[in-house]
């Protein structure tokens, strides 16, 4: 039998539910304007009468022992929180490219007006060389206006790209604070981790397992938890994030498809190029390296305290150590930085569109995979070479095979006689072994790809090395170097177009570029105009040489140093010195030869009308000759700067279409996680009569009891005294 006053206890602990009950929801009242504070709640459960029989009871007598207060919970919904972040990546992405194109914009403002902006300066200067054709009188004056508005057009053009460079350097420093926040925000997580689990631990919620520790329910410090999700959300606007909950509570996290926080340790990222100021943006983050299990911990990865030590004995800060580390990832390529602020960074900072050359992130995909294909190769030459020179020629058919499959990769020999197999000039296989190859550097920046490779060994011996990370490691540490001229591999080879490409080749170089049409499309553009520009003028005169052997040229885009490059075609844009000194050698170049300024007292059309020819020609190419990548339209000078404007307006437009809709889908999400985690004074409202009943009903139950016991008390036995 139940003891008497069990039932004031079971309505004790009623009170002390519904009092925190109360609590809680006060509590929520309270944090309603809290960023990122998810709604709480009390978890009660009803007392089972005995620890053994809760799906059957039929112990009447110990039934009905109240309520137990499980645990203080919250709202959140994982699938709702990761739709809201992948949208937040989108939309931060279009969010940046809106802003710096609508700057791009402003920059070229009124390109094609005919009335003040570049167009209008190149109509005038037509109309310039139009009045030196026909008009007699004042001929020198008009040849000095011909000359000042070909100088207006230059000078415009070099104030658009200067225009171009501002915002390049804007941008470049926007993505630099996006890197210290990204950075500050790791690191936060990381202390956030240390000071959850140790929350767990604080509050008995951690138990051992026969390796390690879990936490062993669903409750925990629900406001680190609310913190450590903010920081969630904000890294998910930088880039694409993946998180997992650990088994001891604290949070794993991905960035750009890397980890980047694990327990208490966590990386740290900068551009790939500081100063001077980089020709193309890149990322780069320190890697997490190996997983060590018995320590449960990433061997790439510092805590607070080692970064700070770090800082400490090296002097230096953390960015400048991921810069002269080789323990590093790029994540400049889509195929780990997909999205985020700093994916919009990359794409309006690097973006050359059809100026682009293809993304050097699948490429560098494939040459890292160039080494095991090879060594893979090299092991059944060896291994069919041994047997041959041993007389078994059952496998004579796989070795040509397997020698066939190494040509692609450069010059192959082979001496049947005495048994071995020389690769790119190196000695690979002979009768008892075979050699590996390996990169010198895993993560070879442009110009410095290069190949090494090891004697030849037999297999027991390349199995007592290890598997293929020590090997790899034993042939950097002691392997000879491979040519790293391209001219010495065959055309076509796969090693030698990998060096071409890495250490030669300028569009595989700029290996950063994307097809985005971004700040250096629009800078292109004017290059591409530029050149066509320099080129069409040029060509005319291109027979007429001075005493010094200078062939005359109307325009230049040659820089301080003497070089000519079309990356620098429009900042270098101007009117030579020679047609400075003459404006009149336009009609008469043959004052160029003859070094003097001769009297017009007759006027040559011929060269005016050949300079005017190229106003009305619709088959101007405009092309970057030094990759030959070029716009895909042929088109007269003054078409081209309409469709540059005419390119950038659509952009914009369907930019904006594409952030419009990514901002509907965004606030979609995150209405529907403000309907789980957000606080609702009306709801909260409710809870709070509905538990304020629970309690009253509670203290009147509290109060029949009283009533009974005092009439078993005071009542009972007392008839016939």
């Amino acid at each position: 039998m139940a003891s008497s006053f069990m039932g004031l206890y079971v309505q004790r602990e009623a009170l002390n539910s519904a009092q925190k009950a109360l609590d809680i929801t006060g509590n929520n009242i309270s944090n309603v304007k809290t960023q990122g504070y998810s709604r709480q709640r009390l978890d009660v459960c009803s007392v089972a009468n005995t620890g053994y029989n809760l799906f059957y009871n039929t112990s009447v007598g110990l039934a009905g022992q109240g309520v137990d207060n499980v645990g203080v919970g919250q709202y959140r919904d994982a699938l709702i929180d990761e739709k809201v972040r992948n949208y937040t990546t989108l939309d931060n992405n279009y969010n940046v490219k809106d802003v710096v194109m609508k700057d791009v914009e402003t920059a070229l403002d009124n390109i094609e007006s005919k009335e003040y902006g570049f167009a209008a300066n190149l109509a005038k200067f037509k109309e310039a060389l139009q009045s030196y054709a026909t008009d007699e009188a004042n001929r020198k004056e008009l040849a000095n206006v011909a000359f000042r508005e070909a100088e207006s057009v230059v000078q415009q053009i070099r104030y658009m790209n200067s225009r171009l460079d501002d915002i390049s350097v804007q941008t470049k420093s926007d993505a630099n604070i996006s890197v210290d926040r990204v950075n500050a925000i790791l690191e936060s997580m990381a202390n956030l981790n240390k000071q959850i689990t140790n929350s767990y631990i604080q509050m008995n919620y951690m138990e051992m397992t026969a390796n390690s520790y879990q936490v062993d329910n669903d409750y925990g410090p629900l406001e680190l938890k609310d913190q450590m999700n903010l920081l969630i959300d904000e890294l998910s606007s930088f880039g694409d994030v993946k998180v997992e909950e650990q088994a001891i509570g604290s949070y794993k996290v991905f960035f750009a498809g890397q980890v980047v926080v694990h327990n208490d340790t966590y990386a740290q990222m900068s551009m790939t190029i500081e100063d001077p100021d980089p020709l193309y943006m890149g990322f780069k983050i320190t890697s997490a390296g190996n997983y060590i299990k018995d320590e449960d911990r990433y061997d790439g990865l510092m805590n607070a305290d080692l970064w700070k030590k770090l800082a400490t004995d090296k002097g230096m800060t953390n960015r400048e150590y991921v810069q002269k580390t080789n323990e590093v990832v790029d994540i400049t390529g889509k195929d780990k930085l997909q999205g985020g602020a700093l994916r919009g960074y990359l794409d309006v900072y690097n973006g050359e569109g059809v100026f682009s050359g293809p993304d050097m992130s699948e490429f560098n995909a494939r040459i890292k995979n160039y080494p095991d294909e090879i060594n893979s190769l090299l092991k059944e030459i060896g291994t069919y070479n041994s047997e041959i020179a041993a007389g078994d020629t059952t496998n004579q058919d796989k070795l040509t095979e397997a020698l066939e499959a190494l040509k692609a990769y450069g010059e192959v020999e082979y001496d049947d006689t005495a048994n071995t197999v020389k690769f790119c000039g190196k000695t690979v296989a002979n009768a008892t072994g075979y050699a590996q190859i390996a990169l010198k550097n895993d993560s070879p920046a442009p110009g410095e790809l290069s190949f090494a490779i090891s004697g030849t060994k037999s297999d027991t011996d390349w199995t007592a090395i290890g598997d293929a990370d020590a090997i790899k490691a034993e042939v950097q540490a002691n392997g000879t170097d491979l040519s790293s001229d391209p001219a010495d591999y065959p055309e076509g080879s796969k090693l030698g177009e990998a060096l071409k490409k890495i250490n030669e080749d300028v569009v595989w170089q700029s290996g950063y570029a994307n097809d985005f049409q971004g700040i250096e499309y629009y800078r292109d553009m004017l290059n591409a105009f530029s050149t066509t520009l320099v080129k069409s003028f040029n060509d005319i005169y291109k027979d007429f040489k001075d005493a010094n052997g200078r062939t005359l040229e109307l325009f230049t885009y040659e820089g301080d140093d003497g070089s000519k490059s079309f990356r620098t075609a429009a900042a270098n844009l101007n009117v030579t010195d020679m047609w400075r000194e003459l404006p009149s050698l336009l009609a008469q170049p043959e004052q160029f030869v003859n070094g003097k300024e001769d009297e017009m007292d007759e006027l040559n059309n011929d060269f005016i009308h050949k300079c005017l020819a190229i106003f009305e020609n619709t088959s101007l190419e405009y092309v970057n000759d030094e990759t030959g990548l070029k716009d895909p339209l042929k088109m007269t000078l003054e078409k081209f700067v309409a469709h540059i404007s005419d390119t950038l307006g659509t952009q914009i437009e369907g930019n904006e279409k594409i952030l419009g809709t990514t901002d509907i889908m965004l606030e979609s999400v995150q209405d529907a996680r403000d309907e789980i985690m957000g606080v609702s004074i009306n709801e909260e409202g409710i809870n709070m009569m509905n538990y304020q009943k629970w309690y009253n009903a509670i203290a009147r139950m509290v109060t029949t009891l009283d009533e009974a016991l005092d009439k078993i008390i005071n009542g009972m036995g007392v008839v016939g005294r």
